[in-house]
């Protein structure tokens, strides 16, 4: 039997510096989609005359969504494009253990589709800064994109070092 989850019941949020608010009718959403750099450091005594690499920076990718056309929607959309500093975000999917990608960004593309025989549409793109969460909310614990652990009761634990936050 398959684990698949269908996307029927995902949630996207922002936050408006209160509390949580639902972008309403989301029809789909794209990434994010993450990526690293790799820095080549081969040198001429490199064994096999294999080119050699270590990892760079993590960039959080871009996230896309589709939602319909409706005022309020599109209006906070456009005030967070207009803002010049980062909105957090938050997605929440309908899977059995709550699964939550938390993100702060940027609203760097939005485009309204009108057609005569169709829906209106709003395409929105948010450039991701800084570190993805991933969240259980079940459990309530999450792992960040570094593979840093947070605990319920928000203590960072890393390799190095313990530090509450």
């Amino acid at each position: 039997m398959s684990n698949a989850v269908a996307g029927v019941g995902t949630i996207f949020e922002r936050y408006n510096g209160v509390t949580w608010e639902d972008i309403a009718e989301v029809t789909s959403i794209e990434g994010p989609d993450m990526d690293r750099d790799y820095i080549e450091t081969t040198s001429l005594d490199t064994a096999a005359g294999y080119d050699e690499f270590i990892t760079g920076f993590i960039d959080g990718g871009t996230l896309e969504f589709v939602m319909n056309f409706f005022r309020n929607g599109f209006e906070l959309m456009k005030s967070d494009f207009e803002l010049d500093v980062a909105r957090n975000y938050r997605i929440t999917l309908p899977d059995e253990d709550g699964t939550m990608l938390s993100f702060e960004g940027f609203v760097i593309d939005l485009s309204l589709e009108v057609e005569a025989a169709d829906k209106m549409d709003v395409s929105v793109s948010i450039q991701i800064t800084g570190e993805i969460t991933l969240y259980d909310i079940m459990s309530g614990s999450g792992v960040t994109a570094d593979t840093t652990e947070v605990t319920a009761d928000t203590t960072v634990i890393t390799a190095d070092n313990d530090a509450t936050i």
